[in-house]
């Protein structure tokens, strides 16, 4: 095996760190939100419409079936970009140590990992 070949990232790794880029405004080298978090805060504002106009009683009767419908969508997409922010968190730097204290956690039991973790300087 070349020494290219292992510093080549996988496919997953590959995924996630463009997963991040799409989530995360300050991992993009170009300034502003991207498509996904543009689509988010869309998500988000019309999340919030819908919850003021079905609690007035006169427009929540025209059509009872679409807010729980509608609901229902919505909280399946913000499902769906939440596990997307917890697949992504490995690439932030800022949470990346806290990701490697749970893998040593999981592989060498807590209180071995806890006493490396609470007593590092």
């Amino acid at each position: 095996m070349q020494q290219s070949d292992s510093l080549k990232a996988s496919p997953y790794e590959a995924w996630r760190r463009r997963l991040y880029q799409m989530l995360e405004p300050t991992a993009r080298e170009s300034p502003g939100l991207s498509i996904t978090n543009r689509v988010i805060a869309v998500l988000i504002v019309l999340a919030t419409a819908l919850t003021i106009l079905e609690t007035e009683p006169v427009v929540r009767a025209l059509a009872p079936h679409f807010f729980v419908t509608a609901e229902v969508v919505l909280a399946l997409a913000f499902l769906v970009e939440y596990v997307a922010r917890v697949i992504a968190a490995g690439e932030d730097p800022a949470i990346e140590g806290w990701l490697d204290v749970y893998a040593s956690w999981s592989a060498h039991g807590r209180s071995s990992t806890c006493w490396r973790f609470c007593h590092s300087s």
